[in-house]
């Protein structure tokens, strides 16, 4: 798609002249009237006449802003949502550059209009998506999963959560094993593209010394000790990942990404921020173990969660795919997403004391994973 601004109203996605919110104070109640009815979740005959908001899960995104919207609707109709959870493009210009350089807004909104329709309940409803790429504001107006338990990146999580988001992700790499071709998902990049590869490539080089610098003390000095290997590798590793069957991934499946349900009404887990990729499925495993799963869980656990994964897979009808390739596959992702750690934390703001400590988990856990599994010898020469 390459139109300048694009728009969602009631599962449309093209250009809209109608007004959007950049950022949470733009926010109106003509506007929220207007999206709630067109997606059918407030009768013609109602409006939304004010709304409060309020910010939620400071220093949790590092590419967006979270507020939470609680409309207050006309008398004597039907009420719409009782509240609401906006999604902004944060307002942090070196961050935004970041997302806008992966294109990482534009993909979201692909995801929303293009996917999940089909995949009912991994992700929260959407009720409106836009998009400005000239200026990279966007805004998404989602389901209020507040009532479930958050994930939380510093802590770590369990093997049963873990479990959990297979679960949730492998019917999605089922559904589009090998269609990289289709149409309908064009908006998704490549991970061996250009614009992953070239991305990665400086994002790597310009972030190492600063990632080096702030969390060496976490990072073994064996990888420390490789910083021109890990830059130089940045394609060949692409490369690596595209080699196996490809399928489209979440492309951020990290814990502050995910919500678990609380009661047997929720959803077991439902994910957010689907920054969706062509990659190797194991992608977002080795995403979520390597820098989400808690260490002694990883080492104890990753392999059967890697099986139960291929098992999964091929209830869903996908052939050929055996529990040893997935395995060497993870370990290939393992190695690959590493590098995911050394851009994020040398490249966003991590002025914030939470998302300091987020990166600096990330990373610990991602250098144990590494050197764990002797992956460094898997580096391309």
């Amino acid at each position: 798609m390459q139109n300048r601004r694009e728009s969602r109203l009631g599962g449309i996605l093209a250009d809209d002249p109608a007004p959007a919110p950049e950022k949470p104070l733009d926010i109106t109640a003509d506007w929220l009237t207007a999206v709630l009815r067109a997606e059918g979740a407030l009768p013609a005959h109602s409006r939304v006449v004010d709304f409060a908001s309020e910010p939620i899960g400071e220093g949790v995104g590092l590419l967006g802003s979270l507020v939470r919207v609680t409309p207050r609707y006309a008398p004597g109709a039907a009420d719409g949502p009782r509240s609401l959870i906006g999604k902004f493009s944060t307002d942090n210009l070196g961050n935004r550059a970041v997302g806008m350089a992966f294109d990482i807004y534009r993909r979201e909104i692909g995801f929303y209009t293009r996917v999940a329709p089909k995949l009912p309940g991994v992700a929260p409803r959407c009720y409106a998506a836009d998009y400005n790429a000239a200026s990279g504001a966007g805004v998404l107006l989602l389901e209020d999963l507040g009532d479930y338990r958050m994930g939380d990146q510093v802590e770590g999580c369990t093997a049963d959560d873990a479990a959990k988001l297979i679960a949730l992700v492998a019917p999605m790499h089922a559904k589009y094993w090998g269609r990289t071709a289709s149409p309908a998902l064009q908006f998704a990049p490549a991970i061996d593209g250009a614009m992953q590869v070239e991305g990665f490539s400086y994002g790597v080089a310009a972030g190492w010394d600063p990632c080096a610098e702030c969390f060496g003390h976490v990072i073994a000095p064996e990888i420390l000790s490789r910083k021109d290997a890990f830059v130089a590798a940045v394609p060949p590793l692409s490369r690596m990942m595209a080699a196996p069957v490809q399928t489209l991934v979440h492309g951020d499946l990290r814990l502050d990404n995910v919500m678990f349900g609380r009661n047997p009404t929720h959803r077991p887990a439902v994910a957010i921020d689907w920054i969706v990729t062509f990659s190797a499925g194991v992608h977002d495993l080795a995403y979520l173990f390597g820098q989400n799963l808690q260490l002694e869980a990883r080492r104890t656990h990753e392999r059967k969660l890697v099986e139960h994964y291929a098992v999964l897979l091929a209830g869903y009808g996908v052939e050929d795919y055996s529990v040893e390739q997935a395995w060497q596959d993870y370990l290939s992702a393992l190695l690959y997403i590493f590098t995911y750690g050394v851009v994020i934390a040398g490249t966003l703001d991590r002025s914030n004391a939470r998302a300091f400590k987020m990166m600096e988990q990330l990373l610990a856990r991602a250098s144990a994973a590494v050197i764990d599994h002797d992956l460094l010898g898997r580096l391309p020469s």
